[in-house]
């Protein structure tokens, strides 16, 4: 998957990494492997903020509302009607993703692998 972050990047992709890890657990995660984030543009952790502040709920894959907040965050950076590519390791995150009818095609990294080693130079998106 690193050498196919480094190609789609190189092709102009916007890549994110979309994470279920709370924003804590994430952070010192990122101490560990700094360099990791290298390959994407942004990094995404669906919160709902809530009053007061310890109130935060956490929106987390396979919730469809995780993936219409996916949607409005990559619309800040690209037109609306870009298809987002969404690879996981969890069936049930694919299914989700690929059931929200918000342009998103689900993949398991390795189906993503087989379909971008088929169209290599071909624009997935």
């Amino acid at each position: 998957m690193i050498t196919i972050l480094k190609e789609l990047k190189e092709q102009g992709y916007l890549l994110i990494l979309a994470s279920n890890l709370e924003p804590d657990v994430f952070e010192y995660n990122l101490k560990k492997c700094p360099e990791f984030l290298d390959f994407f543009d942004f990094h995404f952790l669906s919160t709902v903020e809530n009053s007061p502040a310890e109130n935060t709920e956490y929106i987390t894959k396979p919730n469809q509302q995780y993936f219409v907040d996916l949607r409005k965050k990559v619309n800040e950076y690209v037109s609306d009607d870009v298809e987002i590519i969404f690879i996981d390791d969890r069936q049930e995150n694919i299914e989700a993703a690929n059931k929200s009818n918000l342009t998103i095609r689900g993949f398991l990294p390795q189906e993503f692998e087989l379909e971008f080693q088929r169209y290599p130079s071909k624009k997935l998106c």
